[in-house]
């Protein structure tokens, strides 16, 4: 099942870049999803597996 690893809201253009090539960098899975037109969804990236979880918080953490 997939897991909402890094939320995008409030994060500059530049850090999520960073995040997004940290976890395809490190060859973890991942999507990611939009705040929608009106901002009701989540924006974030997600993880594929949920196994990677504790890896890419560590490596997002680190970060």
């Amino acid at each position: 099942m997939a897991v909402l690893i890094f939320r995008l809201n409030g994060v500059s253009d530049e850090e999520a870049q960073d995040v997004r090539d940290l976890l395809s960098d490190n060859a973890l899975d991942s999507y990611e999803t939009s705040g929608g037109r009106w901002g009701l969804s989540v924006a974030g990236l997600w993880l594929v597996n949920e196994d990677d979880k504790v890896r890419a918080r560590e490596l997002i953490d680190a970060y």
